[in-house]
């Protein structure tokens, strides 16, 4: 995954209860960045239909039953036109 890291506030803020919320904002978007490096696994939830508006790249989970792709339950890529069983 790649890193995400949080641009710094660019206004100069004289009011000190904006000065705080913006500080506040970084500290949170910082968290937020850390907490997605820290992700070491995905699980992904079992579809019962496609997807409505696949795009290149997209990974899923068919159950297999209410929405087969063609080769049963598995995982799936969509290659841009079409599902391809990846396991």
């Amino acid at each position: 995954m790649s890193e995400y890291v949080p641009l710094p506030i660019g206004a100069d803020y004289t009011d000190p209860d904006l000065r705080r919320l913006a500080q506040y904002v970084s500290g949170e978007l910082r968290t937020i960045g850390n907490v997605l490096l820290s992700v070491n696994n995905v699980v992904l939830d079992s579809l019962h239909v496609e997807p409505s508006k696949p795009r290149a790249g997209l990974l899923v989970y068919a159950d297999g039953s209410n929405w087969d792709p063609g080769s049963g339950a598995g995982f799936y890529g969509y290659s841009g036109s079409a599902w391809v069983k990846l396991g």
